[in-house]
Parts: structure tokens; C-alpha cells; sequence
């Protein structure tokens, strides 16, 4: 049979895979003929909402650099904190036909009915570095695979830092990034039970800060502390919000040894402020990998009809002052990346319903 062009949607997620483990641990190579030629016959479309975040910089970095070693043909569109625009540039991109679509959604549930319009067209869909596949669950009813952080383990993870360093009792508060995202709902669920197992601990819920940045977190730590005087523990959504929670820390002559400050992502100033006492732990993620192998995944699936496993995750690495020194930040790739192939086997029916094997 010919080489039939194939439309693939490769839906962002958030967080983190190399292509070593891929190859070790990935999906059965479905075997025949792929949908493209080659790499270069590809055309992607990769929708996000932010890349103010070193994160999510960090993934379409990954992202780009691989598309170029391929010589597959990317297209980035920014859709900024809006679930509404992120849909129609996923039905614009569908109108235009490219063969892959990559997203990495605002919000999950809203963005279920047009993915499940690609997969019905016969446009598989991806998922990379932030998705409700990061729970555990399925990669998503109308998605391929999953690669990213497992959400609700950071929220675990954050938590238990603090009823740990605190021993179990004090006042915790946290300010939020964006509401409704996917990191949010699943992180907010990891660290209700830890809380939940932590009776002395009084948390405190802050204020949304709108999107990721400094000088977003620096309004809503101070929200926080006003409204909340005598905290022993902070609770930051990712680093770039931590780094303007540090200051509104420093403005009311709060010291370092006074309250414990926690934070994920990994970021190089941020890996600095823990190793200066500022901000007490951060989780790091390899987000230039994850973008860097759910590239590799479309284009393998395209040339090749090799399927992904369903779920590949990054379990994080922790940073403290005692290993801050030696941290690689997540604007990089990482040499050494926590991730694991969750569940190893391809969805075989939707991949089936999509007409992605060989030949």
C-alpha cells in the first residue's frame, strides 16, 4: 500500500522523557510503511497557553531544537490563559491540516471535546508537559500519549517539606498561579493529603496571581501575608512566582530561618536562591526533554507507524541547599532526568480507530 499522509495532533501537557528511555521502554513498532515520507514531510502545529514560565520555555525549546534535528516543520501559537482561543486555534489548525498538532492545554475538560474532534478526524492527539494524564490516569480519552509531570506528586512532595521541616505544626499558606489549569486541580489534590494527615497544620488558601511571573508573585505573597500574618511555611506554584514571593518576604523583614518557602520547576535563579537559604526546596523537571521526545514520538509515529507508550512521566529531582550546588536547571536539558515510562503499551484501540500502524 502507499504512503498515506497522516494528520496528527500532538496535544502539550505538562512536564519530561529522554529518548533513550523511548527506546529502551517505549511502544511496539506497529511495523510497515509510515505516513510520511520523512521528517521533513511533517508539519506540526504546537498550541500552548504560556511560555512565560522557564518551564514551559524550557519544553518548546526541547521542542524546537528536535524538530530542527529532524527537519520536521513546527509551528508555534501562543494562546495566552484563554481556553476559548486555545479551542479555535486547535479548529484552525484542523482546517489547515498539518500533521501534527501539539498542546499544552489551560484547561483539560474544556479542550476534551475539540480533541475528541481531531481523533474523529482521524487526527491523533499527544499530550506534553501539563494534562490530566499526569494523575495516573489515562493520557486522555481522545490522546495518544502523555508526556509530563506526575501533578499531583509535586503537590505531595511540597507539602510533606513543610510538615516535615516544621514538625507537623505552624501556619502554612499558598498563593496560586492560574486558575483551572491542570497543574492547579492535581497539585491542590496531592498536597490536601498530606495536609489532611497533618492536623496541626493550619492552611491558609491565597490569592490567584494570573500567570507566572515575579512580579505577579510578588502582588499575591504580599496578599497572602497581609491576610495572613504569622506564617511558618509558603507554598509557591512554580519558581519564577516564588522568586517575587522571596522579596515580598524580604520587604517585611521576614528572615530566611523563619518560614519555609517551597517551589517546583527548577529554575537556575531560583536553584541559586535555595542554595542561598531564600527558598528552602524546589522540585526540578526536565522540560527541554520533555519537548524534545514527544517530538520525536510525532515524528516516529508519522515516518515510521511506531506508537508512544501511553505515559511516560518525570518524577522530579529535589533540590535543598544541600545539592543545590550541582542542580541542572530545567531551562536545559538535563543529563540525568527522573522519568519513567508509566505505562509502556500504545493505546492499541484508539491508535486502531486512527489508522496509525503500518502498512
Amino acid at each position: 500500500m502507499g504512503i498515506r499522509r497522516l494528520r496528527v495532533v500532538v496535544a502539550s501537557v505538562g512536564l519530561m522523557v529522554v529518548v533513550g528511555l523511548l527506546g529502551a521502554c517505549g511502544g511496539d513498532d506497529d511495523g510497515g510503511g509510515g505516513k510520511v515520507e520523512s521528517a521533513k514531510d511533517a508539519r506540526i502545529v504546537y498550541s500552548l497557553y504560556d511560555r512565560t514560565a522557564a518551564y514551559f520555555r524550557g519544553c518548546l525549546d526541547g521542542m524546537q531544537a528536535e524538530a530542527k534535528k529532524l527537519g520536521a516543520n513546527l509551528d508555534v501559537q501562543l494562546s495566552g490563559p484563554d481556553a476559548t482561543a486555545q479551542i479555535q486555534q486547535i479548529k484552525n489548525a484542523m482546517v489547515k491540516q498539518p500533521d501534527a498538532i501539539i498542546v499544552t492545554p489551560i484547561d483539560t475538560k474544556a479542550l476534551a471535546a475539540v480533541t475528541k474532534e481531531a481523533t474523529d478526524k482521524g487526527i491523533p492527539v499527544f499530550g506534553v508537559c501539563d494534562d490530566i494524564g499526569a494523575n495516573g490516569k489515562e493520557a486522555g480519552e481522545s490522546r495518544v500519549s502523555f508526556v509530563g509531570p506526575d501533578q499531583v506528586l509535586i503537590g505531595r512532595k511540597k507539602a510533606q517539606f513543610i510538615v516535615d521541616e516544621l514538625d507537623g505544626k505552624g501556619r502554612v499558606g499558598q498563593f496560586y498561579g492560574v486558575r483551572g489549569v491542570p497543574f492547579d486541580l492535581y497539585t491542590r489534590e496531592g498536597a490536601a493529603a498530606v495536609f489532611k494527615d497533618a492536623p496541626g497544620i493550619d492552611f491558609r488558601e491565597g490569592p490567584y496571581a494570573g500567570e507566572y511571573s515575579a512580579d505577579a508573585g510578588l502582588r499575591a505573597a504580599q496578599n497572602l501575608l497581609t491576610a495572613n500574618p504569622g506564617l511558618k511555611g509558603m507554598i509557591c506554584d512554580n519558581d519564577d512566582l516564588c522568586l517575587g514571593a522571596v522579596k515580598a518576604l524580604n520587604e517585611r523583614n521576614i528572615a530566611p530561618e523563619d518560614i519555609v518557602v517551597v517551589s517546583n520547576d527548577g529554575i537556575q535563579p531560583a536553584i541559586d536562591a535555595v542554595e542561598r537559604g531564600d527558598i528552602d526546596y524546589t522540585q526540578a523537571f526536565c522540560g527541554w526533554n520533555m519537548g524534545e521526545v514527544v517530538m520525536k514520538q510525532v515524528v516516529d509515529l508519522l515516518v515510521d507507524g511506531k506508537a508512544p507508550p501511553e505515559l511516560t512521566i518525570d518524577e522530579g529531582r529535589d533540590i535543598t541547599r544541600q545539592n543545590a550546588a550541582n542542580a541542572e536547571p530545567v531551562e536545559k536539558r538535563c543529563s540525568d532526568p527522573a522519568l519513567r515510562v508509566k505505562k509502556s503499551e500504545p493505546k492499541s484501540e484508539l491508535i486502531e480507530q486512527l489508522d496509525l500502524g503500518g502498512d
